[in-house]
């Protein structure tokens, strides 16, 4: 018998096996360790863009060296920098509660509400982001669609959704929305982006996997969609999509209608 085979022939000690479960406690340490680090800077990532949009408005406000702004353009201003800052606070407590549960744990209110009020205020946090690159937004359907949902968690199902149709689309392109009632209530956000091929299809909705950025080079986190799938389920909805590469995509939201 060779002496590999003699030592693996001899039965471990339990000092010996206490090490290997030392060791193995470890490297899950050490692993759970790393990922926190990728969480934590990707999560820096995820509160750039609107931190960026605060100080780029407040810096609006006060110019230096120049004429003074118009006072109902401050105020335009301000109420923007409450909307973003407001939408950053409640993107964090989202992503505690994630954390802290993890997923298909979440979380949410539910009311009857009119689908275009979260959907308004959402098209107001990235409208700047719509007219830096000249795409248009429109809107058709049903205008007395109500849901059974969240208020804010539905807006920032909103944000993402129509962020990444900005963020991946074509310079001067759309976004077109539409929104059909009934028991169900459909809501849909497509774009007239690169769209997605069947690989890039089948990673959505993971933490951390960049919507279609390796060819569009746009800086991203890609936890939306993971926020966005997180938070329909806590509101017993879901979220579908639809795409062709190099044809654009198109999400679709369901959500409980007001007679559900």
């Amino acid at each position: 018998m060779s002496t590999t085979a003699l030592c693996s022939a001899i039965p471990a000690t339990p000092a010996q096996r206490e090490l290997d479960h030392l060791r193995e406690a470890l490297q899950q340490a050490e692993a759970a360790n790393r990922a926190m680090s990728v969480l934590v800077a990707k999560l820096g990532h995820e509160l750039k863009t609107p931190l960026n949009a605060i100080v780029g408005l407040a810096q609006l406000i006060h110019p230096p060296g120049g004429r003074e702004p118009q006072p109902e353009v401050v105020d335009r201003w301000l109420d923007q920098i409450a909307r973003l800052g407001w939408h950053m606070a409640d993107v964090v407590d989202t992503l505690m509660e994630l954390g802290r549960c993890g997923a298909g744990h979440l979380r949410a209110g539910c009311e009857t509400l009119d689908v275009l009020e979260p959907m308004t205020e959402a098209l107001r946090i990235v409208e700047s982001d719509a007219a830096r690159r000249d795409i248009t937004i429109g809107f058709v359907g049903d205008v007395q669609a109500q849901v059974k949902a969240d208020r804010r968690a539905l807006r920032q199902v909103f944000v993402n959704l129509l962020s990444n149709a900005i963020k991946y689309n074509k310079e001067g392109g759309r976004v077109s929305l539409s929104v059909r009632g009934g028991e169900r209530v459909r809501i849909t956000v497509r774009d007239t982006g690169p769209g997605l091929t069947s690989a890039q299809r089948a990673r959505l909705f993971q933490a951390f996997d960049r919507l279609g950025a390796e060819r569009t080079g746009v800086e991203g986190h890609g936890l939306g969609l993971l926020l966005c799938r997180e938070l329909l389920l806590a509101m017993d909805g879901s979220i579908d999509v639809d795409s062709v590469d190099g044809a654009g995509c198109t999400f679709t939201v369901t959500l409980p209608g007001r007679a559900a």
